[in-house]
């Protein structure tokens, strides 16, 4: 069922059985889409102005959790978004009145909005309110003008991110939308004079809210050591044909997949990062079985041969960044599917939980399933296992749908940001150079609920960031199922 129109929009909330069925359909869109939005507006308390922009420091908080209760009518608002991006604006949650906000750019975009508001933010018969508690005051269904669409706030990330031209680019870490405050907000590493002159020449100061985070966020690979039938969180060494200077990752989970590639029958499959493999090359990955290896050394000497990343089975090309698979109309963030060739290999449906010098006494974990559903702002005790790292939890999903750039990279596009506070970490154990590529996770008893593929950190002064691709887009990326067990 699509929204078309504002009787269409009438109709598809008109009882509560109706209503489950669009948000039903409305999560398998935001599972491929993964819109991301902020669901409360940037504080602003010490906010400075130049070039005509807002500028304010990082702040070390977690956003709220968005309360079950508006949870359904969220989703459902950004389906309505979705379908008319050029006259809505992202929707949002106001916590303090309890109601889910849509907000028009057009004509046409207010009555939609209009209309999404009071079905929304109406009482289910029989079946608790939908957001607000009891009968909402008219003033809380009004939906308020915005100035810009969800189209408009995309062709600006996609300017940004597309100008080369911008004067002292590499101070730009990553972008988000604050859907509350109807615009950008632009994370850099340094509020340059030359920075925000570029950025003013080319936007609308009320467009762009400049946060500034004094922190760098890096890339990681590593090594560790497996064999076949191959686990995730294990080490890989990647290098071409012609066994040039090589590095290490972490593989994510297993995968599994029934093709036939080149005449070859291919049932096993490994995801990492995408930035893993080499661009518009065939990347070899061989699992380390041994601690005498030194770069250089011959790939096949005391190595297992896992298997390769073919051109187009990266969502990530170090060349360009982040690239829209041939299935998909959005970016399908950092990630990359090793497939295990036929040479008696394959995978587990488990991975390793703690860092061990070597194979065996390593704790395992099951792989239950994925989550049911994207993550979203708020979801808590995020884990993942990398080779270098160990098992490390405790991370808050802060935002979705983000686009960051580490230094001297590309563009990574349509990621998850999970946070931890340094006062909280373990032997200063933010994600290290080795871990590219390990699963991200929650622990359901003593198995792995798979959340997503990490792709780089970010190690501040109050807090590590991890940046993931969530696991319903590798899902929409790839042919083939996460192997469980």
């Amino acid at each position: 069922m699509k929204i078309d129109s504002i009787d269409a929009l009438s109709i598809s909330f008109k009882n509560h059985a109706m209503r489950r069925s669009c948000i039903s359909l409305a999560l398998r869109i935001a599972q491929i889409l993964a819109l991301g939005q902020v669901l409360i507006s940037t504080a602003t308390a010490s906010a400075t102005y130049r070039y005509g922009f807002e500028i304010v420091r990082a702040q070390d908080a977690d956003p709220p959790a968005v309360p079950e209760s508006l949870q359904a009518a969220l989703v459902a608002a950004e389906e309505v978004a979705r379908a008319h991006p050029a006259d809505l604006a992202p929707p949002w949650v106001d916590l303090p009145n309890g109601r889910v906000v849509v907000s028009g750019a057009t004509s046409s975009g207010m009555k939609l909005a209009q209309a999404a508001m009071k079905e929304l933010n109406r009482p289910i018969n029989g079946g608790g309110p939908a957001s607000l508690a009891s009968s909402p005051s008219p003033g809380l269904l009004q939906a308020p003008p915005a100035r810009r669409s969800l189209a408009s706030l995309q062709a600006i990330e996609d300017s940004i991110i597309a100008a080369d031209s911008l004067d002292d680019a590499e101070q730009v870490q990553m972008i988000r939308q604050d859907a509350a405050s109807n615009r950008l907000v632009i994370t850099v590493r340094s509020a340059s004079d030359r920075l925000l002159k570029s950025l003013a020449e080319k936007f609308d100061g009320d467009s762009l809210l400049i946060e500034v985070d004094e922190t760098d966020i890096e890339q990681t690979t590593g090594r560790f050591y497996d064999f076949s039938p191959f686990s995730g969180g294990a080490e890989v060494r990647a290098l071409n044909g012609f066994n040039r200077p090589y590095w290490f990752c972490t593989t994510g989970f297993p995968w599994k997949v029934n093709i036939t590639l080149y005449g070859t029958h291919v049932s096993g499959g490994m995801l990492t990062a995408g930035h893993c493999a080499l661009p518009n090359e065939i990347t070899y990955f061989w699992s380390t079985n041994s601690t005498t290896l030194t770069p250089g050394s011959n790939a096949a000497v005391g190595n297992q041969y896992m298997g390769k990343i073919l051109p187009g089975w990266s969502t990530y090309r170090s060349d360009v960044g982040s690239v829209k698979m041939a299935n998909s109309g959005t970016y399908q963030g950092d990630v990359a599917l090793i497939l295990v060739t036929p040479r008696g290999e394959d995978v587990t449906s488990y991975i390793y939980g703690v860092h061990s010098a070597g194979p065996g006494n390593v704790p395992m974990h099951k792989v239950q399933g994925m989550l049911h559903r994207p993550m979203k702002p708020g979801d808590q005790n995020v884990c993942y296992s990398g080779t270098q790292s160990g098992e490390m939890c405790g991370y808050n999903v802060t935002a979705i749908g983000i686009s960051y750039k580490p230094r001297g990279e590309k563009w990574h596009r349509n990621l998850v940001v999970a946070q931890k506070g340094r006062k909280f970490l373990d032997n200063n154990a933010c994600a290290k150079p080795g871990d590219s590529g390990s699963p991200v996770f929650a622990l359901a008893g003593n198995k792995a609920v798979a959340l997503g593929i990490l792709s780089g950190k970010e190690t501040g002064y109050f807090n590590c960031k991890i940046f993931f691709t969530d696991m319903h887009t590798v899902a929409g990326a790839f042919p083939g199922t996460l192997a469980i067990h």
